[in-house]
Parts: structure tokens; C-alpha cells; sequence
């Protein structure tokens, strides 16, 4: 009983008394992905499903671009594309919050829609919208073939709120679309939050020159902000391009660690084997009978990611804490085997 008695007052000296300043931090990992042409007919596909679910489990916010059928009824998943999106957050097994935009083009076609898988545990979405360049309420398409959608999102865990959007731009008007981009952040770095983020499908295959055209855009030529996606990253599935991009500004690019992108068939590096992909389509939908072929169904990009951290000081309650709580109870189990 001694013992039992010693450990009581080590826990009371330890882990309880005054309180201090303690640092608390939320890491989080976000993804960019061009889930190439996602509706009916891939959804119908389980071992491409399968592949692209672990995708969407393996992270804490992912902004999808290329979701591509037409809607065909009311509620939040037949918005998206019929009932795919739910179907891809069921399959992934893990608690999933969507956000999503309208569909957006100028016309029907190339036309898609935007979305944003988000564990609503870490996260609060504040606000949601499509980026308009006109007056009248509704998006222009003067600056971009599909407005990017912006989010204002704040983390539960520090309560500090940041900015996100997410486009897909124009193949042969990338150049344009991605220094009015440059803009685009500039405005949420202002407007909202000194930790913003701009990421998606740039179709970026550029020369210097037209880098040079999207740092000008930025404050002090973009020496501070930051290219999170390095140009040579292979992002292109066939093409082997840095198409896809995460940009952020000096502050977020200050809690950042090095962006890359997820070669989601690189069983070496966190991927997974396409054997399912090939033997449930090898002859039917499938290309040719070759892991190439069997990545390339899943999707024509790679996603790309980045993990964040952000920290905040916080003062700890005068009360007990958790680990004084946590240690209370495992000395009360001492205490109770000591006495039967």
C-alpha cells in the first residue's frame, strides 16, 4: 500500500499543480488531384474505385478537379456527378465532409465540377465560392475556362483560418489563366488570410519566360511565396509534365513542408499494385494488358500534396490535466488489484 501511496504523490507533483504555457499544433497533409473524368462509367469500375478510394483516404483535405458527368438529380451527391462522390467517400472508409461547386464552363463542353473532401473533425469550412469577374453575380468566363472555387477553412485544432482555391485551367489559354491566377491569391492573401494556398491542374508546360509573367504578378516578383510543386516533378501520368501545381504565400509557405507529388502506382513509395486494375479489365476496357495502361485508368495525373503545421500557444486549464487524469486512473487500477 506504500507503493500505492508514492505514486499518488508523484502523479500530484508531475502532472498536476499551476498551469503553463503549452504549444499545441495541428499537421495536416492537403492534396491536389485531377481524378480525370470521374462519373458513372469509371465508378462502375470496382478495383479502379478501390485505387482511388486509398487516394482519397490519404488525406485531411483533398480538392478534386474533373468531375465530369452532368448532374442527373437534386441532394449533395446527385450535384456531383449522380451518386460518385458519396460512393468514392463510402469506399474510402473514413469521415468525409464534401464541398462543392457549380458546373462550371462557358459551355457543355469541357464542363465539370469542383470538390473538397475535408475530415470535418479537423476542420470547419467557414465559406465557399466561385471566383466571379463580372457583375452580375455569376461567373463571366472572361479570365478563366472554369473559375477557380475558393474556401475559407479553419482549423479546429488552433483556430487559425486559411484560404484555399482550386482550379483547372484551359489547355491551350494555361499561360493567361495561371498569371491571373497570381492575382487570385494575392486577392485571399489581402482579403481573408496571410495563410492562402492556390493548387490544381495549372497544364502547366512553361517555358521561363512565362513563369517570369506569373512572378511579376506577385508582390515583390513572388521571392516569398511559395512554389510548393517544383518545376520537374513528374505530375503527368503519359506526359511525364509538372502540370500540377500548389502555390502558397510566404506565410503558409513558412509552415510547409517540400510539396510533391503522390505516384499513386509506386508500390515503393506508399502506392499500390494495379494486378486488381488488370485483371478486371485487361480485356475489356483497359488499353493494353500493362501496368502503364492500368495507372493511366485510374487517372492522367498523379495528385499532388503538401503537409502543413500550423502551431498556436495556448495556456493550459489551472484544473488537472489529460495525462494527470490518464495516470490517476492507472494508478487506481494498482490500487484495486492490490486489494482484491
Amino acid at each position: 500500500m506504500r507503493v500505492v501511496v508514492v505514486l499518488i504523490a508523484w502523479g500530484c507533483l508531475v502532472l498536476g499543480g499551476d498551469s503553463s504555457d503549452v504549444d499545441s499544433s495541428h499537421e495536416f497533409r492537403m492534396g491536389c488531384f485531377n481524378i480525370e473524368n470521374l462519373g458513372a462509367t469509371k465508378a462502375s469500375r470496382a478495383a479502379i474505385m478501390s485505387v482511388l478510394a486509398r487516394v482519397v483516404k490519404r488525406y485531411d483535405l483533398l480538392y478534386i478537379q474533373e468531375l465530369s458527368d452532368k448532374p442527373k438529380e437534386d441532394g449533395v451527391c446527385g450535384l456531383l456527378t449522380g451518386n460518385v462522390i458519396c460512393q468514392l467517400m463510402k469506399e474510402a472508409n473514413v469521415t468525409r465532409d464534401l464541398e462543392m461547386s457549380p458546373r462550371l464552363s462557358a459551355t457543355s463542353n469541357g464542363a465539370e465540377q469542383y470538390a473538397l473532401l475535408y475530415d470535418p473533425f479537423q476542420f470547419e469550412v467557414l465559406s465557399s465560392w466561385v471566383v466571379n469577374d463580372s457583375k452580375t453575380g455569376k461567373p463571366a468566363y472572361d479570365k478563366y475556362m472554369r473559375p477557380p472555387m475558393v474556401t475559407t477553412i479553419r482549423s479546429r485544432l488552433t483556430d487559425r483560418v486559411f484560404a484555399a482555391g482550386v482550379c483547372h485551367t484551359k489547355p491551350d489559354n494555361a499561360t493567361e489563366e495561371v498569371v491571373n491566377l497570381a492575382g487570385e491569391l494575392v486577392t485571399l492573401e489581402k482579403d481573408i488570410s496571410s495563410f492562402a494556398v492556390i493548387c490544381g491542374d495549372f497544364n502547366t508546360k512553361f517555358s521561363a519566360a512565362d513563369w517570369e509573367k506569373y512572378y511579376s504578378a506577385l508582390p515583390n516578383n513572388g521571392s516569398k511565396y511559395g512554389m510548393e510543386i517544383e518545376n520537374g516533378e513528374v505530375t503527368g501520368v503519359l506526359s511525364g509534365a509538372t502540370l500540377d501545381r500548389i502555390i502558397t504565400t510566404p506565410d503558409l509557405h513558412a509552415v510547409a513542408s517540400k510539396g510533391q507529388a503522390f505516384w499513386f502506382n509506386d508500390t515503393s513509395k506508399g502506392g499500390y499494385s494495379m494486378n486488381d486494375i488488370l485483371s478486371e479489365g485487361c480485356n475489356t476496357y483497359l488499353s493494353s494488358c500493362t501496368s502503364a495502361a492500368a495507372t493511366k485508368a485510374v487517372s492522367d495525373h498523379f495528385p499532388v500534396e503538401v503537409t502543413f503545421r500550423f502551431t498556436v500557444l495556448s495556456v493550459a486549464s489551472h484544473g488537472p490535466s489529460v495525462s494527470f487524469v490518464l495516470v490517476g486512473l492507472f494508478i487506481l487500477q494498482i490500487i484495486l488489484a492490490h486489494n482484491k
